[in-house]
């Protein structure tokens, strides 16, 4: 790994991995770039790439910046269990503590909320929340419903997933996002049982659409509407 400094861009992490075929961005929210290369590409070409390619970089910087959630001390956030609490504070540096049902986030009273280090420290402290809470309920959850209905998974697994809110290997094997703690308790049991009727079909058919239905204890269609109204994701 090396980690290089392009104007404009800041500063950018260099990984070269076996698996890759060719140079990969990922950009990440507060301008976070990470560059993934083949093992034979040297790190000066992945560098010189990422020059050349300088002005679509920036502008897809700027783009996932410009949609991000910025959280401020007035800023309403609550998972399950937990309610977000960000408070200036006397201390040099920002951090966390999560207990008596609160995510709470300090900072230093002289410095703007909005600065990338300390939304940096809410994201974590959410995110650390997040996987606390979905490794207690999750598994729990789809074991009931498991049991209840005779459904047959092989492992459950609780992931900070970027684009989906669940899946299921076809060797049943269940990943459930993390960011199910933030819905509804009922839209939670929809994605459990959307997974586990995958344990038995694997598609999106008319069959699978019914044997969802006469178990869900809504109508899918409707919770499938309301749940566009939130993203797997935080931005």
């Amino acid at each position: 790994m090396r980690k290089e400094s392009i104007q404009g861009l800041g500063t950018i992490t260099f990984i070269k991995r076996k698996n890759n075929k060719r140079i990969n961005v990922k950009i990440e929210p507060h301008s976070n770039i990470k560059v993934s290369l083949p093992q034979h590409i040297p790190y000066h070409t992945a560098k010189k790439f990422v020059v050349e390619n300088w002005l679509l970089i920036q502008n897809k910087m700027k783009s996932i910046n410009g949609r991000l959630t910025l959280f401020e001390p007035t800023t309403e956030f609550k998972t399950m269990w937990h309610v977000l609490k960000v408070e200036p504070t006397e201390s040099t540096f920002p951090y966390f503590n999560i207990g008596n049902h609160f995510i709470s986030v300090k900072y230093p009273q002289h410095t703007s909320v909005l600065k990338p280090e300390i939304q940096k420290t809410i994201r974590a402290a959410i995110e650390h929340t997040l996987r606390m809470e979905a490794k207690i309920y999750l598994p729990g959850r789809l074991h009931e419903f498991a049991l209840r209905y005779k459904f047959n998974y092989n492992k459950v697994f609780v992931k900070n997933i970027k684009t989906q809110w669940g899946s299921c290997s076809h060797k049943n094997n269940i990943n459930l996002n993390i960011h199910l703690m933030r819905l509804p308790r009922h839209l939670i049991d929809y994605i459990i049982l959307h997974e586990l009727t995958h344990t038995i079909i694997k598609n999106h058919s008319a069959s699978f659409h019914n044997l969802l239905n006469s178990i869900a204890d809504a109508n899918i269609e409707e919770m499938k509407l309301e749940l566009q109204k939130y993203s797997p994701q935080i931005y």
